[in-house]
C-alpha cells in the first residue's frame, strides 16, 4: 500500500508531526510519499522521523515530493501535481492500493490531495482529530478518521449510469458498473448504507445485461438473466431494496419466454417496440430495417397459418419453398404468373408475392397491410403509402441503395404499424394478447434515474 501525506509546519502547540506519525503507524504503508514545501521538508520531516523508531522507519520506502514555492497555495496546480503522482504510482505498481492523509500541510495542499484522491478514486482518505485550543488548532491527535472516495462519489455515479440506462446505453452501463461493484464490495459493511449502493450497482448491471441481450433479440439469454434476477431477489431482496418493479420484471420474463417459445404475437410486438427504440436513439436506418422485417414477418405468419405450416420454424421459412400445387389451389391468379417463370414444383415468394397470395386467400389480417400497400401488380399506379415507404427502405444503405433514412420516413413506418396493430386488435381473440405484449415490452426506467 502507498500512503500519500501532505506535510505542514505546525508548532509546539500544534505538533503536526505527531499526527503524521500516528497515521503512518496505524496504516503501515509499504511506500510513504510525503508531499512537502521546501520549509516543511527541512523543518517537519526531521521531527516526524524522531516520532518513529528506527525499526518503524525501516518498514517502508519513503519518497518526498517538494512543490515549488509558487504552487504552495495554488489548489488547481497542486491538484494536477498530485493526480500525476497517483497516475505514476499506478503505472509503476499496477495493483497497488493507494491511500492519502490530508491532515497536515497548507489548506491548498490538503484540499488538493483530497481532490486528487476523489478524482482518481484512490482506496482511502484519512485525517486526524483531537482536542483543540482556543484557535481551533489540534493540540494532539488521538483519532484517525477514514473516508472512502468510491462511496463518496457512488450516488452521483449511479445517477449518471441510470440516465445512460434510460436511453438504452446498456453496454456502457455494464462496463462502468463492473469496476464500481468491485470497489464497493471491498467496503460493503452489511450494517451501512454502502450495502444499498452495492445493491443498486449490482441490480442495475444485471438488468442492463438482460436488456442488452433482449435488444439484440437474444430472448433466450435475456430470459436466463431475468430468471437469475428472480433467484437473487429471493435470496436477499436486493431488487426490492433497490426499488425495482418486481411485478413488471416477472411479466417481462414471461414475455421473453413466449418469444423464446416462438409465439408470433409476442415476437411481432417485440420487433415493433425494438424499432421504436431505434427511433428514440435516432438510428433511423436500423428502425426501418426492423419495420420491413415486421411487415415480412406478419405476412409469413399469415401465409403459414393459411397453408397449415408451423410458424415460426427455424428449419423452414414458409414462403421459401412453396409448392405450385398450393398456389394453384389457393391463389390461381398468382399461380398463373408463377408457372410461366418457375422451373420445378416449388417457388419462392417475396414480400409482394406473399401479399398477393394472401389477398387471394382473403386473409383478414393481411388485408390491413394490403389496404395500405395497394395492388401494384395490377396497376403500377396503384401503389399505396406502405409500398412507397418500402421503396424508401429499398433505396437505403441497409437494403439495396445509398440514401440514409431520415426521421420523417422512420416515423412514417412507426405510425403505419401503430395503426395496423390497432386494426388487428379489432379481433377480440387477439386484443388482450396484443395489449399485454405492448405493455410488457416497454423497457423499465431505472428507479433512481429521475433524481
Amino acid at each position: 500500500m502507498a500512503l500519500l501525506q501532505t506535510v505542514g509546519t505546525g508548532g509546539d502547540k500544534n505538533p503536526v508531526w505527531e499526527a503524521l506519525a500516528k497515521v503512518t503507524r496505524e496504516r503501515e504503508p509499504d511506500l510513504l510519499y510525503q508531499l512537502c514545501s521546501q520549509i516543511t521538508k527541512e523543518k517537519t520531516i526531521p521531527k516526524f522521523d524522531s516520532e518513529l523508531s528506527p525499526e518503524e522507519l525501516q518498514r517502508f520506502e519513503r519518497r518526498i515530493d517538494t512543490c515549488p514555492p509558487e504552487q504552495e497555495y495554488q489548489v488547481g496546480s497542486l491538484t494536477t501535481r498530485y493526480q500525476k503522482l497517483i497516475d505514476q504510482l499506478r503505472q509503476e505498481f499496477p495493483d497497488i492500493k493507494i491511500e492519502a492523509d490530508f491532515t497536515s500541510g497548507t489548506k491548498a495542499m490538503s484540499a488538493a490531495l483530497f481532490a486528487a484522491g476523489i478524482s482518481r478514486q484512490i482506496d482511502q482518505l484519512h485525517y486526524t482529530t483531537g482536542p483543540t485550543d482556543q484557535t481551533g488548532r489540534a493540540t494532539r491527535s488521538d483519532k484517525v478518521i477514514t473516508l472512502v472516495p468510491v462511496v463518496l462519489t457512488t450516488e452521483r455515479r449511479l445517477e449518471i449510469l441510470a440516465r445512460l440506462f434510460n436511453v438504452g446505453q446498456f453496454q456502457a452501463v455494464c462496463l462502468e458498473t463492473q469496476e464500481l461493484i468491485k470497489s464497493l464490495k471491498s467496503h460493503a459493511d452489511p450494517s451501512s448504507d454502502v450495502r444499498l449502493l452495492l445493491y443498486q450497482a449490482q441490480t442495475l448491471r444485471k438488468i442492463a445485461e438482460a436488456y442488452q441481450k433482449w435488444d439484440l433479440f437474444n430472448w433466450e439469454g435475456a430470459s436466463h438473466d431475468l430468471s437469475k434476477v428472480m433467484a437473487d431477489e429471493s435470496h436477499d431482496n436486493r431488487y426490492s431494496k433497490a426499488q425495482w418493479d418486481l411485478t413488471r420484471l416477472k411479466d417481462q420474463l414471461s414475455h421473453l419466454q413466449q418469444c423464446k417459445n416462438c409465439d408470433p404475437i409476442h415476437q411481432m410486438v417485440d420487433l415493433y417496440q425494438n424499432a421504436r427504440r431505434c427511433i428514440s436513439r435516432h438510428a433511423y436506418d436500423d428502425a426501418v430495417a426492423r419495420f420491413y422485417r415486421l411487415c415480412e414477418y406478419l405476412l409469413q405468419w399469415r401465409f403459414a397459418d393459411q397453408t397449415g405450416q408451423k410458424f415460426p420454424d427455424e428449419t423452414n421459412i414458409p414462403t421459401s419453398q412453396v409448392r405450385l400445387d398450393t398456389l394453384k389451389e389457393r391463389c390461381p391468379k398468382l399461380y398463373q404468373d408463377k408457372k410461366r417463370i418457375v422451373r420445378g414444383s416449388t417457388c419462392k415468394l417475396g414480400l409482394q408475392d406473399t401479399l398477393r397470395a394472401l389477398a387471394e386467400m382473403h386473409d383478414p389480417i393481411a388485408k390491413h397491410i394490403h389496404d395500405r400497400y395497394g395492388s401494384p401488380w395490377v396497376d403500377n399506379n396503384q401503389s399505396g403509402p406502405l409500398a412507397n415507404l418500402l421503396k424508401h427502405r429499398n433505396d437505403s444503405w441497409l437494403a439495396h441503395g445509398f440514401t440514409p433514412i431520415d426521421e420523417d420516413k422512420a416515423k412514417g413506418f412507426e405510425g403505419t404499424f401503430e395503426q395496423l396493430f390497432l386494426e388487428i386488435k379489432a379481433d377480440p381473440c387477439l386484443r388482450e394478447k396484443i395489449n399485454r405484449a405492448f405493455d410488457v415490452t416497454a423497457f423499465m426506467k431505472c428507479p433512481w434515474g429521475a433524481r
